[in-house]
């Protein structure tokens, strides 16, 4: 399966203000519990991981946009995971993590 990023455009609408800009809803905590059951230990900030799901597709809504860039349909999905598993990939590397989430400062 190929990865896609979940990585705002600055024309998608994302605000000014807003920290996130991969959306919202787009962050996965898991919890002590859950992170147990997966095996994983210590994990550092910065750490790349590896994450495969499954879920359940709890909402389908289709919408006629103006542009028709997508074939004159937006479609949304709400897709409630089900299962995951998370396994590292590579080492840490802090500075690498913050260039990809908070965009690279030296352009």
């Amino acid at each position: 399966m190929a990865l896609t990023s979940l990585k705002r455009d600055d024309d998608d609408g994302a605000y000014e203000f807003h920290e996130n800009v991969f959306g919202y809803g787009t962050e996965i905590f898991l919890d002590g519990e859950q992170t147990e059951k997966m095996g994983l230990k210590r994990l550092a900030a910065g750490q790349s991981v590896t994450i495969k799901a499954t879920g359940i597709v709890t909402r389908s809504t289709e919408q006629i946009e103006a542009d028709k860039d997508s074939g004159g349909k937006d479609i949304s999905l709400a897709i409630q995971l089900t299962a995951i598993d998370v396994s590292p990939t590579g080492t840490a590397n802090a500075a690498r993590a913050a260039a990809v989430l908070y965009g690279d400062d030296e352009d």
